[in-house]
């Protein structure tokens, strides 16, 4: 797979949803399409768990390095990561919900 797909996302996920015949270009732009969803629910989450005065701040990323991003937004949400892999294990759910669905 590519560099930008996570690995939290990537591994195993084909296998899990009974998905591991299809071709390496639907895999990669099933992945792409996941991952997209993951971060936009992620960060919706996130939005949520923001104090007012960190909702005010996020103007001041965009002069930052995404390392720096980083850091400063686990200061205020310091469960990024589980928020992250519960989004993960969700949609993983969901598209196994809707394959069952499908067949």
């Amino acid at each position: 797979m590519t560099d930008a797909v996570p690995k939290y996302l990537s591994d195993n996920v084909f296998v899990e949803l009974g998905l591991a015949n299809l071709s390496l270009d639907r895999k990669l732009v099933m992945l792409e399409q996941m991952n997209e969803v993951v971060h936009k629910r992620a960060m919706l989450r996130v939005l949520e768990q923001l104090p007012e005065e960190a909702k005010q701040d996020l103007d001041s990323f965009t002069d930052l390095s995404q390392a720096d991003q980083a850091d400063r937004l686990l200061a205020y949400v310091p469960n990024l990561a589980a928020i992250l892999l519960e989004e993960v294990d969700q949609v993983k759910t969901q598209m196994k919900a809707i394959r069952v669905t499908t067949e």
